[in-house]
């Protein structure tokens, strides 16, 4: 194990890599315009998602301008496109880390199927213990 890891230090230190970049802001970062094409689909769930994620826009305001404009369609569960529409820029990250994405949002606004996934991904038992898990960290040592 010792030897095993003097090998890797050394393969590293052989590497010699240099950072060339420390300081990522968000002014960097140039987001690319989403647009919903014309003549597709996407589920309702996945646009109200996606448009939780925008910068200052109320989701049913922003349907409901887009169907009186008859740029898509409601039907059930799935948005017609009738007319490319430019959906709004997402949410700027804030994170101030270096090499961090975060967009801060209160619990409640973030939609269920997220938080959800994330639970059952990191620690599926979340809600069963009080916060150490002793079988999570004997399954990880």
């Amino acid at each position: 194990m010792i030897s095993a890891t003097g090998f890797v230090i050394n393969a590293i230190y052989e590497l010699n890599l240099k950072i060339i970049a420390r300081d990522i802001t968000p002014s960097t970062i140039k987001q690319s315009k989403s647009i919903l094409e014309r003549d597709t689909k996407v589920e309702l769930e996945d646009l109200e998602t996606y448009l939780l994620f925008s910068k200052d826009i109320n989701v049913k305001d922003f349907i409901e301008r887009e169907v009186e404009l008859g740029n898509i369609r409601v039907e059930r569960n799935n948005v017609y496109v009738n007319n490319d529409v430019e959906l709004p820029a997402i949410l700027p990250n804030n994170c101030e880390r270096y090499r961090c994405l975060q967009f801060r949002r209160p619990f409640e606004k973030i939609p269920s199927n997220i938080w959800k996934v994330l639970l059952g991904t990191e620690d599926f038992r979340f809600l069963e213990h009080r916060g150490v898990d002793p079988f999570a960290i004997a399954r990880a040592l």
